[in-house]
């Protein structure tokens, strides 16, 4: 998308992903208008999510569980981060960088174009 905080997580995501576990694609895309056809545009918009084995995660927990897959040397801190009497803070903090993304990180005119050997790891 043009959020720059969340086209330069994505970019991340993809750097470190050197087994290729992941797939990309916007959140005004057609593939989550497939699997996030029950909210509403405006609430898809509001964070990340993780499709894995027919689960979808949402914000937090999505960003918590890319984490763990990608470092799974952090799984043991990130469980402690999703531990309810721990996991409100970080919920919160993520909400409200979700909702003050474009003000505090900016927008771009347009998406990324992934270069030709990137390009199927995008699905729209």
């Amino acid at each position: 998308g043009v959020c720059v905080l969340c086209s330069s997580s994505v970019e991340f995501v993809f750097r470190m992903d050197r087994k290729r576990k992941f797939l990309y694609a916007p959140l005004q895309g057609n593939t989550a208008d497939r699997y996030l056809s029950d909210m509403s545009p405006d609430d898809r918009m509001q964070g990340m999510a993780l499709l894995e084995g027919g689960r979808i995660l949402r914000g937090y927990d999505a960003l918590m569980r890319t984490a763990a897959i990608l470092f799974p040397v952090l799984s043991i801190p990130i469980f402690f981060l999703l531990w309810p009497p721990l996991s409100w803070a970080g919920k919160l903090i993520y909400r409200i960088t979700a909702k003050n993304r474009y003000s505090w990180f900016g927008q771009k005119s347009q998406c990324k174009i992934p270069l030709k050997e990137e390009s199927q790891f995008y699905l729209d």
